[in-house]
């Protein structure tokens, strides 16, 4: 259900801020000493048979220190779903090359496929 995106809500934007606030105060906690339970990944009723089947355990710590995923990934250019993206650029566009002001819009009408990304 997609409900605060179709109705509009203003905690999805404190999603990505609080997730980054929990990082920091556990980065800070474990540099004070702070320990977490042990085996909470692999125990049998744990997080990664919670997932899988068959989880593959030594993918977990594969190229740990070396490889961070974080760095093959990129930001969003706006704070919109990811289908929004040209329609915006193309209206920064306009503005930019045709003097193009908000009250020269009347209207904005777009065609998406039902089976753009983000629809649904």
């Amino acid at each position: 259900m997609r409900y605060c995106i179709d109705s509009g809500d203003f905690s999805k934007s404190l999603h990505p801020g609080l997730s980054a606030w929990n990082g920091i105060m556990a980065a800070q906690i474990i540099r004070k000493g702070a320990v977490g339970p042990k085996g909470l990944l692999e125990y049998k009723s744990g997080f990664c048979e919670a997932y899988s089947d068959e989880p593959n355990l030594k993918a977990l710590t594969e190229n740990l220190g070396t490889f961070y995923e974080t760095m093959t990934d990129s930001l969003k250019a706006f704070p919109t779903i990811l289908i929004s993206h040209t329609p915006i650029q193309g209206t920064i566009k306009l503005m930019k090359t045709g003097n193009l002001c908000l009250e020269d819009v009347e209207s904005i009408r777009l065609r998406v496929t039902p089976t753009a990304p983000g629809q649904g």
